[in-house]
């Protein structure tokens, strides 16, 4: 039973982080996009 929390709280942190990282590219890319089209 330990392990299958364990194993949510894993698959949650991966999500949590899957968004920040995409949360991050899409703010490179606008970043990027006004410094050279502006």
């Amino acid at each position: 039973d330990c392990q299958k929390v364990l194993e949510q709280q894993q698959k949650k942190i991966k999500k949590s982080r899957m968004m920040l990282f995409g949360v991050i590219v899409v703010f490179i890319l606008v970043w990027a996009y006004f410094m050279f089209f502006r």
